[in-house]
């Protein structure tokens, strides 16, 4: 048996505390009514973002996803991908994507102001996605950030197996969605 260098080792109690307590410090910051939808609500505003102890910018994240009923033709589905692909680069957007004639899935990262700039820019563009519940995260570390932008035209939004006529009606979806909190009452 060989002996293990000090690279090798698993993670100390200090860093696996000091990851926990980060973590805790986190959830500390947020609030409910960033939890909240903002289907066919404005953009919320962007936070003022101090720099990190480097002098890093910090991170901000935003997941979206947007189904569009009836699916794009082969031309609407090009035009969206290479829409998507100019207004990421137009406001410093990082991450990836998939974009497929039934609409387009993005974990998305840049500044606070970019990635807001960039979803309302989507909505802008085609009112389909005051639909879409943008998810957005700040105060992320600057190493969290996506290092390119790359959005792939794909065949399917989720890779499921339900492409084209077999994706299941939109329209036709009898779901209620419940807010986070109306969610844990009703699972108490």
């Amino acid at each position: 048996r060989r002996l293990r260098s000090a690279a090798e080792e698993p993670e100390s109690a200090e860093a696996k505390a000091k990851a926990e307590a980060e973590a805790v410090a986190h959830l500390e910051k947020a609030r409910l009514e960033h939890a909240r939808p903002i289907i066919r609500k404005p953009i919320p505003d962007a936070p003022e973002l101090q720099p990190d102890e480097e002098g890093n910018p910090l991170t901000s994240l935003v997941l979206f996803y947007q189904y569009v009923e009836p699916p794009w033709t082969a031309k609407q589905h090009r035009k969206a991908l290479s829409f998507v692909m100019t207004l990421g680069r137009k406001h410093g957007v990082t991450g990836r994507g998939r974009c497929a004639q039934e609409g387009l899935n993005c974990t998305m990262t840049g500044t606070a102001t970019g990635l807001r700039a960039f979803c309302q820019g989507l909505r802008d563009w085609n009112p389909l996605f005051e639909e879409t519940d943008f998810k957005f995260t700040d105060g992320l570390p600057h190493k969290k950030k996506f290092k390119a932008l790359t959005v792939r035209k794909v065949d399917e939004l989720v890779a499921y197996g339900l492409e084209g006529a077999y994706a299941p009606s939109l329209s036709k979806n009898t779901a209620h969605n419940l807010e986070a909190d109306e969610y844990h009452k009703m699972m108490a």
